[in-house]
């Protein structure tokens, strides 16, 4: 209550701490969430570019594609010519070379591999095939169904071709025990097809040996996605 003698209160405008209305809105954002946003931002946007153009390997394949197995050896850069040779005379000396030299990582074991298939599918088969076989095959191996060692009579003329071929080295593959796929192609008497082979090695003594090919083979859409391409055919 106030009389025509006094003057009215002065009116006041009260402010909540901190809040400046007359502020622009990014000006009342506290610098340092406004520094972490900023952080966050840059950082999604380097990562987003480097997704757009990084080489489909380092964004990521299946594990078997991976170029190191799991005790740091390389998978990549195997040889499909190991010890060389076309003719059965010739890839019995290869593959005893390849038994002797493959190295114990998992790109030696796919080098090993290729040169046995090669040696094991060529027609005709040399004459020294069941003696050489208890060299590169496990004994239990053997003596098991599908790895005759006499020729086959039908087969007159044929031979396992690594060029363009591709192998797969499954997770987990050592010094000691490599599980992988060989893709090539298998001739005989005029005509080709692709092969995919499981093959299973350890090693003995210091040299591979195949225990085991009765496994299932990657498929071949996995062999062009993730697979590595050997390096060397004859």
């Amino acid at each position: 209550m106030y009389t025509e003698e006094q003057e009215p209160p002065a009116t006041t405008t009260s402010h909540s701490r901190g809040w400046e209305p007359s502020l622009p809105w990014y000006d009342r954002i506290p610098k340092a969430a406004l520094i972490a946003v900023g952080v966050a931002v840059f950082a999604l946007a380097a990562l987003l570019i480097w997704r757009l153009t990084a080489p489909a390997s380092s964004v990521g394949s299946a594990p078997g594609g991976a170029d190191a197995s799991g005790d740091g050896a390389p998978a990549a850069g195997a040889d499909a010519c190991l010890g060389g040779g076309t003719q059965p005379n010739e890839l019995d000396e290869a593959v005893l070379f390849a038994r002797d030299n493959a190295p114990l990582t998992p790109a030696g074991a796919a080098e090993f591999a290729a040169t046995v298939w090669r040696w094991a599918g060529v027609a005709p088969a040399s004459p020294r095939r069941a003696e050489l076989a208890p060299l590169l095959l496990d004994a239990d191996r053997i003596m098991q169904p599908g790895w005759a060692t006499t020729p086959d009579p039908r087969r007159q003329v044929g031979g396992m071709d690594f060029v363009g071929g591709r192998y797969y080295v499954e997770p987990g593959a050592s010094s000691s025990e490599v599980r992988l796929t060989v893709q090539g192609t298998s001739m005989a008497d005029g005509r080709s097809e692709t092969a995919l082979i499981y093959t299973h090695l350890r090693s003995q003594g210091g040299k591979w040996r195949v225990v085991d090919t009765e496994g299932q083979p990657e498929p071949l859409a996995v062999m062009q996605a993730s697979g590595h391409s050997f390096e060397g055919t004859c």
